[in-house]
């Protein structure tokens, strides 16, 4: 095992880029903490799940979650699952690789099953510069279902998959509107299927 600075410092325990990540299973449950006008929106989040009990192992003062990327509340996270780091300030005991998987053991049984982690690891300061390597490179990808008021015919589906990266305008969504400018951001759609 790795650290960055036991000393006073922090220690970083985190899921390495190249094969670990969180899975999430509710549609009630956001990324961090989310409280609006002295409300909480949803049941709990991802951040405190996993850093509630990391944080008493590690002995330290507190945590910061961080991860590549987001999803909505209302959207789980399946499939590969998303990298995250999970920071300890102040830590003052380094998890033994027993101790790390017993952590793991006890978020993937929590009684209410909204989550999963796999290959917890404690990693230095290199982990931190994967994920940040990943946030450069990221693409989404997303199902939708789309329905269309006449049968698609051949010639729709030729004129659909000559479309390539296609530049469209994202305006900010509702749901954000408290944190974030209202404005349209231009996203390109690099590939897609038709399927019928």
């Amino acid at each position: 095992m790795k650290l960055r600075g036991i000393d006073g410092g922090q220690v970083v325990s985190c899921l390495p880029m190249d094969s670990t990540a969180v899975r999430k299973y509710s549609r009630n449950v956001s990324q961090t903490r989310w409280i609006i006008d002295d409300e909480r929106m949803g049941e709990a989040s991802v951040e405190e799940l996993i850093g509630s009990n990391i944080l008493p192992l590690c002995q330290g003062d507190n945590y910061k979650f961080h991860a590549a990327g987001r999803e909505d509340i209302d959207v789980r996270m399946l499939g590969s699952g998303r990298p995250f780091l999970v920071e300890i300030q102040n830590a003052r005991h380094v998890p033994s690789e027993v101790s790390i998987k017993e952590i793991e053991r006890k978020i993937n049984s929590l009684e209410n099953k909204l989550v999963r982690v796999k290959n917890v690891k404690v990693l230095d300061s290199q982990g931190w510069n994967l994920m940040h390597e990943g946030e450069a490179e990221k693409q989404k990808q997303y199902a939708a279902l789309v329905w269309i008021s006449r049968p698609l015919e051949d010639d729709d589906l030729k004129t659909l998959s000559s479309l390539k990266d296609m530049l469209i305008l994202q305006r900010t969504p509702i749901r954000v509107l408290h944190r974030r400018s209202p404005l349209e951001r231009e996203k390109i759609i690099q590939w897609y299927e038709i399927s019928s």
